[in-house]
C-alpha cells in the first residue's frame, strides 16, 4: 500500500492530494508554497450542497480581468443549476481581480477560491482546481467570457439521460462583434460522433471551455494539463479526451459568450514559450502511442494530431516579427516534427554552378537542396554558353524536368568555379545568397543550418566546412597545414570558408573589387574560396563555421575520380600561390593579420 501511495505521489501528485482532499476537510492549502486555498465557509469544500452531489465544478483561472470578472461571475451564479461549485484560481493578478473574487466568494458558498502568490500558468492553474474538485463533471470556462443560463444545467442532464463522457456545444457567439458571428466548432448537432468527426474536432479547435468532461474520464485516464507556461495546453485536454471518450453528446441549446480580446494570449505576439507547443502535441502523440486501444484507432489519431501540429506550427510563424525569432521557432519545431516546413521567412537563393563532366548528375544536387526542410526563395544553375551551345536543348531531361519546379537556369560567360558567386552578387544583390558544390547530396536541414547561423549573427559570412589558416611571423603557413575545423570556435578573419560544404554570403558583406573579372582570374584563377575570404577580409567581415560542420559530405557517385577535381590541384601548391598573389597586390590582408596574431 506504501509502495503504491509512493508511486502516485511521484508520477501523479495531483491525484494523491486529490485522494487526501476527499478524507479531509481543508481549511488551508499550500502548494510548493505559492498558493493559498481559502474558503469562507467549513463546509465549502464538503462533496455536496444541500445534501446532494455536485453536478459540475466549473473551473476559472484568472489574471488580470477586473475589467470582465463581474460579468463572467454573474453568469456563472445564476445558472438555472444550482448545484454546481465554482473554483476559481487567481493566478498571481495584480489588478483587483482578487478582490472581485473575495467579494463574490464571501455571499456564495459555492465559491471557492485559489489565490496564488506568483503565477503559474494557466495550465497548473486548471491542475490546481481538478485536484479539489467534486463535481460529476467538469467544466471550464474563461474569466473574460460568460454563458447562458442554462448552460451547465442543460448540459448536465444530457450527459446523465444518455451516460455521455463529454457533452459540447457548436453554439459559441463571438463578441462584441458589431454583428452575431459563431465560431466554427468543427462539428454539427446530432449527428453521430465517431472517431472521424472526433478527429475533425480535434483538428478544428482544441478549446475546452465549450464542454463539459466526466470527471471519472480525466481521472482514470491521467488526463491533466500539461504544465508549460504556452498557448495551447487546451489542446492536450481536448486531444485525449476525444481520444478516450466512448460517448459523446452535442447540442445548440446552450451557448457560449466568447470574447475577442485583442489584448489576449491567444492574439498577443509571439514569443519564446510558444516553442514549448510542439512539445504539447509531442506529449499527446506519446500518450496515444503507448494506450491500449486499437492500433488502427491509435494510427489514424496519430497521423491526425501530427497535421494538426504542424497546421498550428506553420500558422504560428506567421506571429513572430523577426528572423531570428522565426528561425528559433522552426529549429525548436524540427525536434519533434522534422517533416515540417516553412516558408515564412526571409529564404535565401541557392547558386551553383556546373561543367559538361558532371551535368548529367547535378540534378541530384538540386534536388537534395529543394528538398530542403526550409526550401530555397530559389536555385539558380548558372551554365556557360561556351560549354552548353544548344543551351536548354543540350542539358538531360532529369535537370530541365525541375525547371519551374524551384529550379532557374541562368546562362552566362565561362568564369569556371566563380559561376557559382560572381553572377549571382549582380542577378541577387539584395538577396541572401547560399552557395552549393554540384557533386554534393546536402542533408535536409543543411540551409536551416546556415541561416540560423546567419540571423544570429547577420554581419558575417556562414560556412559549414572550414579551414583554420595559419601565419607565422607576418607569413601564411602553407596550405596543407591549414586544418578542418571540428568545434566551436570564435568567428574569425582566419577561417577559410571552402564551398564544398556551403556558404551564406551578402553581398554587403564583400569588398567592392569582388566581382573584378581581371582581378580574380590573374590573382586566384582556380581558388575562388580564397578570393571569396579576401574580399571578406578587406571588407571587415569576420567568417563563422556552424556547428556541427559538414566535413564528411555525401559527394555524388562517380565525381571524384583522381585528377578531376580542382582541389587536389590547388592542394599540391596551387592554394600557397593565390595567398602569395593576393598578399602582394592587398598588403593590407598582411596588416590585418599581424593585428590579430
Amino acid at each position: 500500500m506504501f509502495r503504491k501511495k509512493l508511486d502516485k505521489l511521484i508520477h501523479h501528485p495531483y491525484m494523491f492530494f486529490y485522494d487526501i482532499g476527499k478524507k479531509k476537510r481543508m481549511h488551508y492549502i499550500e502548494t510548493e508554497k505559492y498558493a493559498q486555498h481559502i474558503n469562507y465557509r467549513e463546509d465549502n469544500m464538503d462533496n455536496n450542497i444541500s445534501g446532494k452531489k455536485i453536478d459540475v465544478s466549473v473551473i476559472v483561472p484568472v489574471f488580470n480581468v477586473e475589467k470582465f470578472l463581474n460579468k463572467c461571475i454573474e453568469s456563472l451564479i445564476n445558472q438555472n443549476d444550482k448545484n454546481l461549485e465554482f473554483i476559481f484560481v487567481n493566478d498571481g493578478s495584480t489588478d483587483k481581480s482578487l478582490d472581485i473574487l473575495y467579494k463574490y466568494a464571501k455571499s456564495d458558498k459555492r465559491i471557492i477560491v485559489i489565490n496564488c502568490r506568483r503565477n503559474i500558468g494557466v495550465a497548473a492553474a486548471r491542475n490546481l482546481a481538478i485536484s479539489i474538485a467534486h463535481g460529476s463533471f467538469i467544466g471550464f470556462v474563461d474569466p473574460d467570457d460568460y454563458v447562458s443560463k442554462n448552460y451547465f444545467g442543460s448540459m448536465y442532464r444530457m450527459a446523465r439521460l444518455q451516460d455521455a463522457d463529454i457533452v459540447m456545444t457548436n453554439n459559441v457567439v463571438r463578441f462584441p462583434s458589431r454583428s452575431v458571428r459563431h465560431k466554427n466548432m468543427g462539428f454539427r448537432v446530432n449527428k453521430k460522433i465517431d472517431d472521424d468527426v472526433k478527429i475533425n474536432i480535434m483538428k478544428t479547435t482544441g478549446v475546452t471551455w465549450n464542454k463539459i468532461y466526466n470527471r471519472k474520464l480525466l481521472l482514470n485516464n491521467n488526463i491533466m494539463f500539461p504544465e508549460i507556461k504556452t498557448m495551447g495546453t487546451d489542446n492536450y485536454i481536448t486531444t485525449l479526451a476525444l481520444f478516450f471518450a466512448k460517448k459523446i453528446i452535442t447540442t445548440d441549446k446552450v451557448i457560449y459568450y466568447y470574447r475577442e480580446n485583442p489584448n489576449s494570449i491567444i492574439n498577443k505576439k509571439k514569443d519564446a514559450s510558444y516553442y514549448l507547443l510542439t512539445e504539447v502535441y509531442h506529449r499527446c502523440l506519446q500518450r496515444i502511442f503507448y494506450s491500449s486501444e486499437k492500433r488502427a484507432k491509435k494510427q489514424a489519431w496519430i497521423q491526425a494530431v501530427t497535421e494538426r501540429a504542424l497546421k498550428d506550427s506553420v500558422s504560428n510563424l506567421k506571429k513572430f516579427e523577426t528572423n531570428l525569432e522565426k528561425i528559433e521557432y522552426i529549429n525548436s519545431v524540427y525536434q519533434f516534427f522534422p517533416d515540417a516546413r516553412f516558408v515564412d521567412i526571409d529564404r535565401p537563393v541557392v547558386s551553383l554552378t556546373s561543367y559538361p563532366g558532371r551535368i548529367a548528375t547535378v540534378d541530384q544536387t538540386i534536388r537534395s537542396i529543394l528538398n530542403q526542410d526550409i526550401p530555397p526563395k530559389e536555385v539558380v544553375l548558372y551554365l556557360a554558353d561556351s560549354q552548353f551551345p544548344e543551351r536548354e536543348g543540350g542539358l538531360p531531361s532529369s535537370l530541365t524536368d525541375l525547371l519551374g519546379k524551384g529550379l532557374v537556369i541562368r546562362w552566362c560567360e565561362d568564369m569556371r568555379s566563380y559561376k557559382k558567386l560572381i553572377p549571382a552578387l549582380s542577378d541577387y544583390s539584395e538577396d541572401i545568397i547560399i552557395t552549393a558544390d554540384d557533386d554534393v547530396i546536402y542533408p535536409g536541414n543543411w540551409l536551416r543550418t546556415l541561416l540560423t547561423a546567419h540571423f544570429r549573427q547577420p554581419e558575417e559570412v556562414q560556412c559549414l566546412r572550414g579551414r583554420k589558416i595559419l601565419m607565422e611571423q607576418g607569413h601564411f603557413l602553407p596550405y596543407s597545414e591549414y586544418r578542418l575545423i571540428k568545434y566551436d570556435e570564435p568567428s574569425s578573419f582566419f577561417i577559410l570558408q571552402t564551398g564544398l560544404g556551403g556558404c551564406l554570403y551578402k553581398k554587403s558583406m564583400l569588398h567592392e573589387d569582388v566581382a573584378r573579372k581581371e582581378l580574380f582570374t590573374s590573382l586566384c584563377a582556380d581558388g575562388d574560396d580564397i578570393w571569396f575570404w579576401a574580399m571578406a577580409v578587406l571588407k571587415g567581415t569576420k567568417i563563422h563555421w556552424c556547428a556541427p560542420g559538414l566535413n564528411d559530405p555525401l559527394y555524388i557517385e562517380g565525381t571524384q575520380e583522381s585528377g578531376t577535381c580542382l582541389w587536389e590541384q590547388n592542394k599540391q601548391g596551387g592554394n600557397d600561390e593565390h595567398f602569395m598573389k593576393l598578399v602582394n597586390h592587398y598588403p593590407q590582408l598582411a596588416d590585418i593579420a599581424d593585428q590579430v596574431f
